[in-house]
C-alpha cells in the first residue's frame, strides 16, 4: 500500500489508473493486491456481465457484446469521475484507441491519469493464461498479438499520448525471473 501513496499524485484531484499488459500479465492480481474492489473496473467482467460469456472473450469472439461492454465501462467510469470523483482503476489491455478514449474521458472530468505498464516474460503470460482458474484461456494467438503491443511501447510515447504518469515495471510480487550471469534469479 504504501507504494500506492509514493507513485500516484496525491492531490485531491480525481484519478484514472490504468493497468495496461498482456493477458496474463498480473493486471487482476495488481489490482486486487493496490485497491479496494470498488475501484476497479475491469473490462473482463464488464464483458462476462454484457454478454454471459467467459471473461477471456473478446469482442471479436461475442457478436459485438465486448464492444458494447467497453462503452458501457467507460460510461460508468466518467460517470464515477463526474459524480464522486476518487480514484478509478480500469483493468484492460486498452489498445492505442482506447487508450485514446479513456484520455477523453480524464480530460473532460478533470482527473489525474496515470498508466501503469506491466512487463511480464511472454511464456509466463502464455502459462498464466493457460491455467486460468476459470478455465477459459483467452488463447496463445491473442495472448502473443497483445504482448507484441505492449512490448514496443515505451513511457515517453505513452506519456507524448497524453498520460500524466507512466510507472513502466516488472511488479516484484509476480516474482518475476531476473537475469543474472550465473543463470535465473527467482
Amino acid at each position: 500500500m504504501e507504494e500506492r501513496s509514493q507513485s500516484f499524485d496525491s492531490s485531491h484531484r480525481p484519478r484514472l489508473t490504468v493497468l495496461l499488459g498482456a493477458p496474463g500479465s498480473g493486471k487482476t492480481t495488481l489490482c486486487q493486491e493496490m485497491f479496494p474492489p470498488e475501484d476497479i473496473f475491469s473490462v473482463d467482467r464488464f464483458t462476462a456481465l454484457a454478454t454471459g460469456m467467459p471473461h477471456g472473450t473478446r469482442p471479436s469472439d461475442d457478436g459485438g457484446g465486448g464492444w458494447f461492454a467497453w462503452d458501457q465501462l467507460l460510461a460508468v467510469v466518467q460517470f464515477r469521475l463526474d459524480r464522486f470523483g476518487g480514484s478509478v482503476v480500469v483493468d484492460a489491455c486498452p489498445d492505442a484507441e482506447a487508450r485514446r478514449q479513456i484520455l477523453e474521458i480524464a480530460s473532460r472530468t478533470g482527473a489525474a491519469t496515470v498508466l501503469r505498464l506491466l512487463r511480464v516474460s511472454l511464456d509466463v503470460c502464455q502459462a498464466r493464461d493457460a491455467s486460468r482458474p476459470e478455465g477459459h484461456p483467452v488463447g496463445v494467438a491473442r495472448v502473443t498479438k497483445v504482448w507484441r503491443e505492449v512490448e514496443v511501447l515505451t513511457p515517453s510515447a505513452l506519456r507524448a499520448e497524453g498520460w500524466g504518469v507512466v510507472v513502466d515495471s516488472w511488479p516484484s510480487y509476480l516474482r518475476q525471473p531476473r537475469l543474472h550471469p550465473r543463470g535465473l534469479l527467482p
